[in-house]
């Protein structure tokens, strides 16, 4: 498992990072990261694979069912991830990463909730908002607490998220 480093030398991390840069807290804190990371991914292939159970049930056309798959939810992750990337650079990228997790999960259990398309629609668009949060804030955080040395090993147990994110949509989702 990769190494923590507890201050680089001649530069400490910002203060929203000081208190985790134990190895005893960076390494499950990396694991957390890698299954949000899962459900990120996840949760953008699981609409494809239930998207006909989700037409039938709202009585939904092609545009509708497209839109909720593509521009509801790309249009606004990539609009708000290069602000968000931006303040997690300049403040608190542990509280921005939590609020994100925290609203992406609030409205994709919206989704569930949602019994029209409107409202699924709307949901879809708060999934997109608290997503376009997680990224950059795992990302920056991983940057201060790894070594340069240990950097590319703690982004690869990260990134492997993704794809085991959609390989477990993929088999349980539907």
């Amino acid at each position: 498992m990769p190494q923590a480093e507890t201050v680089a030398p001649g530069a400490a991390p910002p203060a929203a990072t000081r208190r985790a840069l134990t190895p005893t807290r960076v390494v499950p804190a990396l694991a957390l990261l890698c299954v949000a990371n899962s459900f990120n991914i996840g949760d953008r292939i699981l609409v494809g694979i239930i998207q006909e159970p989700i037409r039938r049930e709202l009585g939904l056309s092609d545009l509708q069912l497209g839109l909720l798959g593509g521009p509801a939810f790309a249009i606004l992750y990539s609009l708000l991830s290069i602000p968000i990337a931006r303040l997690a650079d300049r403040s608190d990228r542990i509280m921005i990463g939590t609020a994100a997790l925290g609203l992406w999960s609030a409205f994709a259990a919206a989704c569930g909730l949602a019994g029209s398309y409107v409202q699924l629609l709307f949901a879809r668009i708060g999934v997109s908002v608290g997503e376009a949060g997680g990224l950059a804030p795992a990302i920056s955080y991983l940057s201060d607490v790894f070594r340069l040395e240990r950097r590319a090993t703690a982004m690869a147990v990260f990134a492997i998220g993704g794809p085991a994110g959609a390989l477990i949509a993929t088999f349980a989702g539907g």
